[in-house]
C-alpha cells in the first residue's frame, strides 16, 4: 500500500487548464462515438423508409401501366371482334343473296375460266379480281361441281374484299358441304 501512496504523492498535481482539458476530451469524444451512432442508425432508419416508399412507388407503377396496357389490348381485341362481326353479317347477306338469286344467275357467267389440274382438281385460271377457287379432286366428279363453281363466281369480290378489309379474318369459304372452297 505504500507504493500506491507513494505513487499519488509523487504525481504532480494537474493545473486547471490540463483538468478542463482532459474532461472536455473525454466528453467531447463520447458526445461525437453517441452522435455518429445516432447518426448511422438514422441513415439506416432513412434508407430503409426511401427503399420501401419506393418499391412501393414502382411496384403501383408497374400495376397501372400492366392495368392500362391490358385495357387497350382488351379494347383492341374488341374492336377486331367487331370487325370480325361487321364481316360474318356481310357474308351472310351476300350468302342470303346467293342462294336466293343463284338460279337466276346459274348460267349467266359461262364465261369464267376453269380448268382441272393434272391432280384432277378444278380450279379458276383468270383474276376477276375476286378470290380463288380450288375445287378438290375428290369432289370435282360430283354432279353439278362445275355449275357450283360457276355460281360462286359471284361471291369472290365479296370474299376477297373481306380478306384484304379485315386482317384477322384468313379464308372465307362458301360451304364445306359442297366441296367448295372459295378464297
Amino acid at each position: 500500500m505504500k507504493k500506491d501512496t507513494q505513487k499519488i504523492i509523487d504525481k504532480k498535481p494537474e493545473s486547471l487548464n490540463q483538468m478542463i482539458r482532459r474532461i472536455f476530451s473525454q466528453f467531447t469524444i463520447r458526445i461525437l462515438i453517441i452522435l455518429e451512432v445516432i447518426t448511422m442508425v438514422s441513415f439506416g432508419f432513412l434508407f430503409d423508409y426511401i427503399e420501401v416508399s419506393s418499391s412501393k412507388v414502382v411496384r403501383q407503377q408497374i400495376m397501372d401501366n400492366v392495368e392500362f396496357n391490358s385495357q387497350r389490348n382488351i379494347n383492341y381485341l374488341d374492336e377486331k371482334l367487331l370487325d370480325v362481326k361487321k364481316a360474318a353479317r356481310l357474308l351472310q347477306q351476300e350468302h342470303e343473296l346467293f342462294f336466293k338469286n343463284k338460279d337466276a344467275s346459274a348460267l349467266a357467267r359461262i364465261d369464267v375460266d376453269f380448268k382441272v389440274h393434272e391432280n384432277g382438281a378444278l380450279y379458276k385460271t383468270t383474276d376477276n379480281g375476286g378470290s380463288s377457287v380450288y375445287y378438290a379432286a375428290s369432289h370435282y366428279q360430283d354432279e353439278g361441281a362445275l355449275e357450283k363453281a360457276i355460281l360462286s363466281e359471284d361471291l369472290d369480290p365479296m370474299f376477297k374484299m373481306i380478306l384484304d378489309k379485315y386482317p384477322l379474318i384468313s379464308v372465307c369459304l362458301l360451304s364445306r358441304k359442297i366441296n367448295l372452297i372459295s378464297h
